[in-house]
C-alpha cells in the first residue's frame, strides 16, 4: 500500500491532542470523610470505575476517528489499481438518474 499524499501523514501528530487533553482533565481530588457518607464508599466506587471506563473508551474513539481522517486525506491506494506506476490509468465515474416523482414537477418558466 502507498499514499498519494504521505506528507499528510505528519497530520498523525494530532493524535496527542486528544491524549494530552485527557491526562490534563485527570484531577486528584481531595478526600475529606464524613461519618454519614461512609456508607456510600462502596457506591462511588463502582460509579467512578464505569466512569473511567466510559473515558477512556472515549478517548480511544477520538485517536481512532482523528487517525481515520488523516488517513482518508493521505489517499492510500493499493499498487497497481493508482494508475501511479501503469502507464494505462483506469478512470471511473458514476451517473446517477433520479426518476422520483419530485423530479416530474414541469416548471412554466424553464427554458425549452
Amino acid at each position: 500500500m502507498i499514499f498519494q499524499n504521505p506528507s499528510i501523514l505528519i497530520g498523525l501528530t494530532a493524535v496527542l491532542i486528544p491524549v494530552l487533553i485527557h491526562l490534563f482533565n485527570l484531577k486528584k481530588v481531595k478526600k475529606v470523610e464524613f461519618s454519614t457518607l461512609m456508607f456510600l464508599k462502596d457506591l462511588q466506587k463502582s460509579r467512578f470505575r464505569r466512569i473511567r471506563i466510559k473515558q477512556l473508551i472515549l478517548l480511544i474513539l477520538r485517536i481512532f476517528i482523528i487517525a481515520c481522517i488523516v488517513l482518508m486525506f493521505a489517499n492510500p491506494v493499493i499498487e497497481g489499481y493508482s494508475g501511479i506506476n501503469s502507464g494505462n490509468s483506469r478512470k471511473s465515474g458514476i451517473i446517477i438518474l433520479d426518476n422520483s416523482y419530485s423530479m416530474d414537477i414541469k416548471d412554466e418558466n424553464a427554458l425549452p
